[in-house]
């Protein structure tokens, strides 16, 4: 089986395509029964279950008297279809359900946390779990974890192995920390963590973030507001108990912090960023399962970055970019364990944006199991319409040729003059584009049926991008200009 060094990219539109792009995607929200408004997606979260199926939760903006309500979509073929599974609205009794937030555990159950406002109760926000123990496919209310009547926020949800879960939340000013060891349905060992001072600021947590690292150490992170410092912690025995916590300076303000861990490696990072606004985003890398750390700012006037540890080691990071010219999907990756970061690559542009702040704090960026990157996230050009994406990790060679992916097969690469590329029938009809690594376009055209060719000898030497869109699906791979 021939290798490429594939950078593959499928997208699948929640709603009408982009015109500058050509392109034609199916609707996220998929054939469930469900009405509901496509576009202000303002909070999304995403999972892969032991079966491969896919869910993404979408909390819909409001309709002008504060309501908000989330919807779960579901997808068994890898992306190219969504069926709307469950939606939670607001009722007589609880206004709104901002904030969904999916786990899965090792024996097949899903879990969605929301903050579940009760109506004329804007301060006094609940936290709520629902659970499907059949793929995603059904769900029902497992149990409300915390109903004290405070500020409850910013939910994180981990699962492990037998129905063991765990979840985090915002309780006012702490962090609180629970664990449920029957699939949710009950829960025991409440923790708070609270930090009184740090120096002369009056520290208010937010925003904790849940992840798992090497040999089983379960991990913690969360943010001061009213500092520029973030918080991490580690524990062996699933959160019973926790090591000091580590305070971590950065030059950032008031910040969400985002664990970016792997099972597999010793390595790891936090991203911070601050919510709602465009910002500087920062990076904070410990080589050493998080004992000690270093930070670094990644990019500036941008938001909702999102990143994840490949099956090489690598560390992948996707963010949202703004400028006078056009809004774009930046990403960036680092071969070092995040210590230094390549220059940033333009996965999708749109120009003359219409969005000049982000509405929610949260992408969701995971690895599948099948070695590919999957992004769900907001379209600011359309709306803030949730979208996905899939792509493979552009520094590696994980990605395999497979014929059932129905991906162009490119043949020279490294190419001089002439560049062809296979295609069956499933890309009838298809688009191509060439691009640059800034996305800008530079060469199009119409897919032939088996091959294509086209002349690219007039380009300077470099690396590009080739663009298939196919319906509902757009393939990129490198292509190595000589």
């Amino acid at each position: 089986m021939r290798k490429f060094r594939l950078f593959f990219i499928i997208l699948l539109g929640a709603l009408t395509a982009n015109a500058q792009n050509n392109f034609h995607p199916d609707l996220i929200m998929g054939t469930g029964p469900d009405t509901v408004n496509r576009k202000m997606v303002t909070e999304l979260s995403s999972i892969q279950t032991v079966k491969n199926t896919f869910l993404v939760a979408t909390m819909f903006g409001g309709n002008g008297q504060g309501q908000s309500y989330f919807t779960i979509y579901r997808s068994t073929n890898n992306g190219a279809k969504w069926d709307s599974v469950f939606t939670r609205k607001g009722s007589t009794v609880f206004l709104s359900n901002p904030d969904p937030v999916l786990g899965t555990d090792s024996i097949g159950n899903v879990y969605c946390a929301v903050m579940a406002i009760p109506v004329g109760g804007y301060g006094e926000y609940d936290i709520w779990m629902y659970r499907s123990t059949n793929d995603g496919l059904t769900w029902s209310l497992a149990s409300k974890p915390d109903s004290s009547g405070t500020f409850d926020d910013f939910p994180a949800v981990l699962g492990s192995g037998n129905g063991h879960v765990f979840l985090s939340f915002t309780r006012g000013t702490p962090i609180v920390f629970m664990r449920s060891f029957d699939g949710g349905l009950t829960w025991q060992d409440t923790l708070v963590f609270q930090k009184k001072k740090q120096g002369s600021y009056q520290v208010g947590e937010m925003c904790s973030s849940l992840g798992w690292t090497v040999n089983h150490n379960l991990c913690i992170s969360y943010c001061g507001s009213n500092s520029h410092l973030v918080y991490f912690s580690k524990s062996k025995d699933e959160g019973l108990t926790w090591k000091p916590f580590d305070t971590i300076a950065f030059a950032g303000g008031s910040s969400i912090t985002k664990l970016v861990t792997s099972k597999s490696f010793s390595h790891m990072g936090i991203i911070a960023h601050q919510p709602h606004v465009l910002t500087d985003l920062f990076y904070l890398t410990s080589l050493d399962t998080g004992n000690t750390w270093t930070s670094q700012s990644i990019a500036k006037w941008s938001a909702y970055c999102e990143g994840v540890i490949d099956n090489g080691g690598n560390v992948n990071l996707v963010y949202n970019k703004w400028d006078s010219v056009a809004h774009s999907l930046a990403y960036i990756y680092s071969t070092d364990k995040g210590k230094t970061f390549s220059s940033e690559t333009t996965l999708l542009s749109w120009p003359n944006p219409t969005v000049t702040r982000s509405n929610g704090e949260y992408q969701s960026l995971k690895l599948g199991n099948d070695g590919l990157l999957h992004l769900t996230y907001e379209d600011w050009h359309d709306s803030s319409a949730a979208r996905h994406l899939v792509f493979a990790p552009l520094v590696t060679d994980i990605y395999k040729y497979d014929p059932a992916t129905h991906a162009p097969r490119i043949y020279p690469n490294p190419v001089h003059d002439e560049l062809t590329f296979e295609s069956d029938e499933t890309n009838r009809n298809a688009t191509f584009e060439i691009i640059d690594l800034q996305g800008k376009i530079l060469i199009g055209g119409k897919v032939e049926i088996p091959k294509t060719s086209l002349t690219i000898s007039h380009l300077p030497s470099g690396i590009y991008l080739l663009r298939v869109y196919s319906g509902n699906l757009t393939y990129v791979q490198k292509v190595i200009k000589e």
